[in-house]
C-alpha cells in the first residue's frame, strides 16, 4: 500500500459547521459583548494632527519590535490590524472602560523630610534612611 493510497482511502468523519467549535480571539470575545467606552467627561476626545505616527510597539530583549504603524489619518481604514495588534489590556480599556488589574501593587518607598521653616525651633531627630 502506498501512502498515497493510504492518504486518499482513509475515512475522514464528516462534522456539520455547527459542531466545528472556532477558538475565539480575546478581541472577538470583547467584541462580542456589551461595550462600555469612558464617557467624555472621563476621557475627552483627542484630535490628533492627521500626520501623528501612531505605534504599537511591544517590548523584547535586546530591544522592541514594532507591531503596527500607520498615521492617524489612515486608522479608520486599518481597523482590523489594529485589533489584531493592539494588546488585549488596551482593548479593555478602550471599549470595556476597565483598566488593568496586577495581583498586588507594587510597592513605592519613599521617605517625608519636613520643612524646617524656623531655624530656631528644634529640628527633629534624622532618620536612619535618608
Amino acid at each position: 500500500m502506498t501512502f498515497q493510497f493510504a492518504l486518499h482511502s482513509k475515512e475522514i468523519p464528516y462534522q456539520s459547521p455547527a459542531a466545528v467549535k472556532i477558538q475565539e480571539t480575546a478581541i472577538q470575545k470583547v467584541l462580542s459583548g456589551n461595550l462600555h467606552p469612558a464617557e467624555s467627561n472621563d476621557a475627552p476626545t483627542l484630535l490628533l494632527p492627521t500626520n501623528t505616527t501612531i505605534l504599537i510597539s511591544e517590548e523584547g530583549t535586546p530591544s522592541h519590535s514594532i507591531i503596527y504603524r500607520g498615521l492617524a489619518l489612515d486608522c479608520h481604514k486599518q481597523v482590523k490590524a489594529l485589533e489584531e495588534a493592539m494588546p488585549l489590556w488596551l482593548v479593555e480599556y478602550l471599549l470595556l472602560n476597565q483598566t488593568p488589574t496586577t495581583a498586588t501593587p507594587p510597592k513605592i518607598g519613599f521617605v517625608l523630610v519636613p520643612w524646617n521653616k524656623d531655624p530656631g525651633i528644634e529640628r527633629l531627630p534624622e532618620l536612619l534612611d535618608t
